[in-house]
């Protein structure tokens, strides 16, 4: 062996045991790379925590209420990278305040109710809605209550404790409160016209009595009037002294100014005048 070939084989075997020098500008450059793989899977994950943000948010927003506006503000965390800085301005989300007005309904009068009248006082009481009806419309002095039987919806009234006669008033009830709708006495049966009936002037009345001196005096008012106020008044004949006998007679009375009334029929008293009992039925005027 030649000692050319001796010197190569020995620096063949020293090169063997030496570490080459790393290449640094590759290393700085895979280093970058990490970095950048890992800004860009933080930055994904903020995102990801914004959007789940603003949906609760969003998801929220039905349930907020009050006197005012109501305003919800969403602002994302500032995101910091190697480059120019990036900042995401507050994202604000107003709605307007809903107000819900609820609005007592009217409480609607009974058919035909005739007492008390629309703008007058009301009764949660059965027996006081008759006691006023008999005092204040029908003039009767000192009405009592003889029974009530709500199941028939009728309350018995006297016209004065001491008096014989009993006048039947039906009520009726709507809302809490109690409405007369019309009065029937056993002496004084009407037959026409029937509650509601459609009448104009003359009206005939039929059916049967009994009175002193046979003697049953009448009247016609308007929707709100009370005693004393009548469109027409008189008196007919029928049965006396305990005795019924028919009447039929033509009632006469000047034009309504209001789409409904009533007939009043009812007797007096021969000590006072004043008003014994009565049978009152509801009509409609045309």
């Amino acid at each position: 062996m030649s000692d050319e070939e001796r010197l190569e084989r020995a620096l063949h075997a020293h090169a063997s045991t030496v570490t080459p020098t790393p290449d640094w500008d590759d290393v700085e450059q895979r280093a970058e790379e990490l970095r950048r793989r890992r800004l860009r899977r933080r930055a994904g994950f903020t995102a990801v925590g914004l959007a789940a943000a603003i949906v609760l948010v969003v998801a929220l927003i039905p349930l907020l209420n009050g006197d005012e506006r109501t305003t919800v503000a969403v602002t994302a965390p500032s995101t910091t990278t190697t480059g120019p800085t990036t900042t995401t301005e507050p994202t604000t989300t107003t709605t307007p305040s809903t107000t819900t007005t609820t609005v007592p309904l009217p409480l609607a009068r009974p058919q035909n109710a005739i007492w008390p009248f629309t703008s007058g006082a009301s009764f949660r009481d059965p027996s006081q809605a008759a006691l006023s009806f008999a005092r204040d419309y029908l003039g009767m002095p000192a009405p009592v209550v003889e029974s009530t039987a709500l199941s028939a919806r009728v309350v018995e009234v006297r016209a004065r404790s001491d008096r014989p006669s009993v006048t039947s008033v039906t009520v009726a009830e709507s809302g809490g409160n109690w409405y007369v709708t019309g009065a029937r006495t056993r002496n004084i049966d009407l037959v026409s016209p029937e509650p509601g009936k459609r009448v104009h002037s003359p009206v005939r009345v039929t059916g049967t009595s009994t009175a002193f001196e046979a003697q049953v005096n009448w009247e016609v008012r308007e929707e709100g009037a009370g005693a004393g106020r009548k469109l027409g008044e008189g008196f007919f004949m029928g049965g006396s002294n305990g005795q019924f006998g028919p009447f039929d007679a033509q009632l006469a009375f000047t034009t309504p100014s209001r789409p409904s009334g009533t007939i009043v029929l009812f007797t007096r008293s021969a000590e006072d005048g004043s008003v014994v009992e009565a049978t009152v039925v509801p009509v409609a005027f045309g």
